[in-house]
């Protein structure tokens, strides 16, 4: 296996007839995240954490390299593809970065952990950097529970 991420390219198929600047917003919006990566919340609390592959007019979703979460901070359960049936479906959404939750944290930690932090120029160094803080915060949670 080689260290780069394997990219993943998502193709939209219909039976329609063209829609093409007629599609409801729900629609257009499941476009957009068709590729991303997804957080949906189901009716029993199961959060389950996947590339979004695939929906249908049932509403159902195609996770890919999908990971399961009875409750948060808890580590993944790895799934792989799995189908979740849309009339389980709680809530749809995109999963915050581990970097992006410093922004809402309070000014005095904020301050701090901005000033340790390098430069971020060029991509590697921004995802070498995120990778670290990922570590760091993955530690906090163990630490947590001990």
């Amino acid at each position: 296996m080689s260290n780069k991420k394997e990219l993943f390219h998502a193709t939209s198929f219909t039976n329609e007839k063209s829609t093409m600047g007629t599609a409801s917003p729900g629609r257009e919006f499941l476009k957009k995240l068709l590729g991303k990566t997804v957080r949906v919340v189901l009716e029993d609390k199961l959060i389950l954490i996947g590339i979004l592959s695939c929906t249908d007019r049932d509403q159902n979703l195609i996770l890919s390299d999908c990971a399961t979460f009875l409750n948060e901070g808890e580590e993944p359960i790895s799934r792989g593809d799995v189908m979740v049936p849309g009339e389980k479906i709680s809530k749809i959404s995109i999963p915050i970065p581990l970097n992006m939750q410093k922004v809402e944290k309070p000014k005095a930690e904020n301050t701090k952990k901005e000033e340790q932090l390098p430069e971020e120029k060029g991509s590697d160094k921004m995802e070498s950097q995120e990778q670290e803080d990922q570590e760091k915060a993955a530690e906090k949670i163990h630490l947590k529970e001990d």
